[in-house]
């Protein structure tokens, strides 16, 4: 399990929104943990990641990130760009500036 709680409110104060939740078992298999986040900022973060003993998560899975390609005049946006990937995560998740990322593993 991920422990998140403590961190969202100071996240909140660095315009990082995350969300963080945890899938059921199905067929005794291992539950998947789903974050999704997105970083409002003009500069890229590192998102800490940690089990309840306060241990470094290290995990393989997969991303998804929403990037937006800017602004028009009339402060419309324009298409966003999706990337999909594989990732491997030891203690952190980058998130980019301006992104709205979903990572599942």
């Amino acid at each position: 399990t991920l422990q998140m709680d403590e961190a969202v409110a100071k996240l909140r104060k660095q315009n990082i929104y995350i969300s963080v939740s945890e899938t059921a078992p199905a067929d005794e298999k291992k539950s998947e943990i789903i974050i999704k986040a997105v970083n409002a900022g003009g500069a890229d973060f590192e998102l800490p990641l940690t089990d309840e003993a306060g241990h470094a998560i290290e995990s393989t899975g997969r991303a998804w990130i929403l990037e937006a390609n800017g602004e028009n005049t009339e402060n419309m946006p324009q298409p966003s760009h999706i990337c999909e990937s594989e990732i491997n995560i030891k203690g952190s998740l980058a998130l980019k500036a301006k992104t709205f990322t979903v990572v599942r593993f």
